[in-house]
């Protein structure tokens, strides 16, 4: 029975990944006390405050600038290829991912000994690619190619 359904789902699926409203809204709702918190530092700290600003907005500017397009595929023999910025990467599945039914995340290590963490919200690609990623993460998860049973 097991077999079975690791063979029906055992097809290469592509997502087309969107910037997610969600996550901006989360940005947003985050940012916006961190900063009314800073503005009620003491006045005499002026250029802590002014450093404090600069540090947390350049971070939050740089979480958002992860929220954007890119594809990513997962082939039939287990590995997964990335595409963005007009570049493609061979990538591996990591441990420690997390699949939920309202987000999902995801930490490749890339060809070049490099890291992504990829967090996709329900918003970011379409709902039945979502459920597809979802279901193929929970039944398959993460696993050696040694132990692959699909293939020979």
């Amino acid at each position: 029975m097991y077999l079975t359904l690791l063979r029906q789902y055992a097809s290469q699926l592509h997502f087309k990944v969107r910037p997610s409203e969600i996550y901006q809204k989360i940005i947003l709702i985050i940012s916006l006390p961190v900063l009314l918190s800073i503005s009620f530092l003491a006045s005499d700290l002026a250029l802590l405050k002014f450093f404090l600003i600069i540090v947390f907005v350049f971070s939050a500017m740089n979480a958002l600038k992860n929220n954007r397009q890119r594809e990513f595929s997962l082939q039939v023999d287990g590995g997964w290829v990335i595409k963005q910025d007009d570049q493609k990467y061979n990538a591996e599945l990591s441990s420690g991912c997390v699949v939920t039914p309202f987000f999902t995340l995801m930490n490749f290590k890339l060809e070049n000994s490099k890291t992504l963490n990829l967090l996709l919200f329900r918003d970011n690609i379409e709902t039945n690619a979502f459920r597809q990623l979802r279901v193929r993460l929970k039944v398959e998860g993460h696993k050696s190619q040694s132990r692959d049973t699909l293939l020979p």
